[in-house]
Order: structure tokens, then C-alpha cells, then sequence
């Protein structure tokens, strides 16, 4: 067995990668969930998953674009860290928020449709960052 760590695919390259299909899945799910739960509601509960949502859609999408830019080899930051905590507190408040929304209202199909949707995003997250870890030990 090599010790050697794996290199990290960057460039256009990235979005063939588990990492890169990933945090699609995370923008595009995060989005349409935004959409399906935003329509018509509001409140507490509503702005807290928007605001999990919108976090997942922001930040999956600057990494993305990161990734695919080569930015990621000039701004020498221990990106592994980032991205593997990123995940795991981001996984849980969306968890909260999703569980939050589909008890308000489990009888709305939009609503179920964006928790589902959440859910997807949530998977994809997790996914993302275990195959982070898996890559790249945070030690």
C-alpha cells in the first residue's frame, strides 16, 4: 500500500470528481428546496431553513467555483479543514431546519417537496465531506 495522499483535482476537471457532482447536487437541490418551502410562507421557522438553504446554495457555490477557477492552488488555506467542518455544522442545522419545517407543516406536498429536496442536499453534504475526509485526514 502507498502512503502517498491523493492530489486534489482541479480545473474543469473537478466537476467529473465525487466532490465536484456533489456540491452541484448541493447548489441545485438547496434551490429548488428554497423555492418550493419560500412560496407563500413566512415566519420563523420558514427564514430558518431559507437562511440553511441559502448558506448550502452561497458556499457550495463559491467552492465550486473555486475549484474549477484554480483559485484553490493561490490562496494557500488548509481547505480540507474548511470544507470537512463546513459540512458537518452546515449537515446539522439544515437537518434541524428541515425536521422544524416538515413538523410545522407535513400536510403541505410543496413543503414535503422541499424537505425532501433538503434532505437530498443534506445526503450530498455529508457525502462531500466524507469522501473529504476520506482523501484528506484532518491530521
Amino acid at each position: 500500500m502507498s502512503s502517498e495522499q491523493p492530489t486534489q483535482v482541479i480545473g474543469t476537471g473537478y466537476l467529473a470528481t465525487l466532490q465536484g457532482v456533489c456540491k452541484i447536487v448541493e447548489v441545485v437541490a438547496s434551490f429548488i428546496a428554497v423555492l418550493l418551502v419560500g412560496i407563500n410562507t413566512w415566519g420563523t421557522v420558514f427564514d430558518v431553513f431559507e437562511s440553511a438553504a441559502a448558506l448550502s446554495i452561497i458556499i457550495s457555490a463559491i467552492l465550486l467555483i473555486l475549484y474549477t477557477s484554480k483559485a484553490v492552488e493561490k490562496l494557500q488555506l488548509p481547505w480540507n479543514r474548511i470544507q470537512f467542518f463546513y459540512h458537518v455544522i452546515l449537515s446539522i442545522y439544515y437537518i434541524i431546519a428541515i425536521a422544524l419545517v416538515l413538523d410545522k407543516f407535513y400536510v403541505v406536498s410543496r413543503i414535503i417537496g422541499g424537505g425532501v429536496l433538503g434532505i437530498l442536499a443534506v445526503t450530498a453534504h455529508l457525502l462531500d465531506g466524507y469522501d473529504n475526509y476520506r482523501k484528506h485526514p484532518l491530521c
